[in-house]
């Protein structure tokens, strides 16, 4: 019975200039098509291919179970949540309204069906969502508040905090 010849990428762009000599899809997970040397390069033999949002995704990380590393800020879930909370509390402190924060507070707490998956994500991961808000409305608060932390200087060079605390 005989055998097919196998094809090649073909690609020319080699330091030789001679065509690539490597398998049909080396390297990559397509079967067919350039090889991973060569993917981007138009010369190659059988049409160019990018890497699909499905292959790029592979290399995010996912659920715990999947990742190689287990810890914090270890899926996705737990960075849509630091995300959101971290610029929701930023938002907040900026504009010194602290109310503004109780609407992530609901949902991170609540026991309501949040819409969209990444608010989803703050109600399975609400430790996430709640440090990182409160710090991003500190951060915002000091941060763009000169006056406050001047202030807060003062009253600790000055032994007003032992005071404070009687």
């Amino acid at each position: 019975m005989p055998t097919q010849p196998q094809q090649v990428c073909g690609s020319t762009d080699t330091e030789s200039g001679d065509p690539c000599q490597h398998p049909e899809g080396w390297g990559r997970s397509a079967e067919t098509g350039p090889c991973l040397e060569h993917a981007d390069d138009p010369d190659a033999f059988a049409t160019t291919k990018a890497f699909s949002w499905q292959e790029w995704r592979d290399f995010l990380p996912t659920k715990v179970e999947e990742g190689d590393w287990r810890g914090l800020l270890s899926t996705r879930g737990e960075w849509h949540a630091a995300g959101i909370g971290l610029g929701l509390g930023f938002a907040a402190g900026v504009a010194a309204r602290p109310e503004a924060m109780l609407g992530l507070a609901f949902i991170a707490i609540g026991e309501s069906e949040a819409q969209g998956k990444q608010l989803r994500d703050v109600a399975r991961e609400p430790a996430y969502a709640m440090v990182a808000m409160v710090a991003g409305y500190l951060a915002a608060g000091f941060g763009f508040r000169p006056v406050a932390i001047e202030r807060l200087v003062r009253l600790l060079n000055n032994g007003g905090l032992t005071r404070l605390l009687g």
